[in-house]
């Protein structure tokens, strides 16, 4: 017997080839009498569906675009670089294929327009003509790791702002003072999220926040290098530096070795995000562990609600609430 067709089941089940397509996909709209015929006799005839007919019956390419941004700049950030295996692994088990795209928006839009996916993942906020454009087009899609508070889009989020307070709150443990922010206002949500909870944290604390210890012009290595060796200049010198974010960590860690400085000896690091390379540094980093494998999953499951017409709840968080203790902050005697 050659490769058995849908046909073939529903002309055996006495139903529509829709009907089979329904059970195939366990979605609602047959009785769970003709269900359990239908699938008796795929067991029978032993039925492996067939991807290019399931994208015919369903009209459906079962593809997910994850864009990545014009440049593609986004996995050159290892937070976003761990995500990526996550998400092929979870829309490998939902049963789509994950597609990388460094397309400009506008020649996104025209891939979506050619029905090349079903949805699209984002790794960062979008702009508001970009969420227009895919609302015209009827795209679902969602936002991993959002810091927009007022975002109308299906998004996960982790609390930046409860990272901040956490790090920040082990340096103060640690008897540490002068503690300053080292982080970027590019995205500014994240900045401001960020840097809030940093003062917050502080303040709390009655400790002083002098104005030439908040640095945010960190775009990369250098430009973080830059922000760390303004800090040392500093009159009042910090005796800890919060970063919001590993990368930029590894970049101050670097520079304090260049100016003569020892980690954790004359300044203490606390990092966000827990990227692997910092359990690898020496000294190894201590951080705030950010579940990027969770993040990802939760983003593949609610853009596959949205894809199957559900009404899912658009906001996903992923608690913060784990500091990992390594190497790079030494008690105040």
């Amino acid at each position: 017997m050659g490769r058995v067709t849908i046909k073939q089941i529903a002309e055996q089940a006495g139903v529509s080839v829709s009907a089979v397509s329904y059970v195939l996909n366990g979605k609602k709209g047959v009785s769970e009498e003709t269900r359990q015929r239908i699938l008796e006799i795929i067991a029978q005839l032993q039925y492996t569906p067939n991807l290019n007919s399931r994208r015919l019956i369903l009209r459906r390419s079962f593809n997910l675009l994850l864009w990545l941004g014009p440049t593609g700049s986004t996995l050159e950030n290892l937070f976003y670089t761990e995500m990526l295996g996550a998400i092929v692994s979870r829309g490998s088990e939902l049963g789509y294929h994950i597609v990388l795209s460094n397309d400009s928006e506008e020649a996104l839009l025209q891939d979506l327009s050619q029905h090349n996916a079903d949805g699209v993942l984002f790794l960062k906020d979008i702009s508001r003509s970009l969420q227009d454009s895919l609302r015209e087009a009827e795209m679902p899609y969602v936002v991993i790791d959002s810091h927009r508070p007022d975002a109308p889009y299906a998004r996960v989020i982790s609390d930046m702002e409860q990272m901040a307070r956490l790090a920040v709150e082990h340096l103060i443990d640690a008897g540490h003072r002068r503690i300053a922010f080292l982080g970027s206002d590019a995205p500014p949500d994240f900045f401001v999220r960020s840097e809030t909870g940093y003062r917050r944290t502080m303040e709390a604390h009655g400790l002083p926040v002098e104005a030439d210890w908040i640095r945010s012009e960190a775009r990369d290595e250098e430009t973080a290098k830059r922000c760390a060796r303004q800090l040392m200049a500093c009159p009042a010198r910090p005796t800890a530096l919060f970063c919001a974010g590993d990368l930029y960590a590894l970049a101050a860690m670097d520079a304090l070795r260049e100016m003569g400085l020892r980690v954790p000896e004359d300044v203490s690091l606390v990092g966000v995000d827990d990227i692997i390379l910092a359990r690898y540094c020496r000294p190894a980093l201590t951080t705030v562990h950010v579940d990027k494998r969770n993040m990802a999953f939760l983003g593949v499951d609610l853009l596959h609600h949205l894809i199957e017409g559900e009404s899912p709840e658009l906001l996903r968080e992923v608690p913060v609430n784990q500091l990992i203790r390594r190497e790079t902050v030494l008690e105040q005697k």
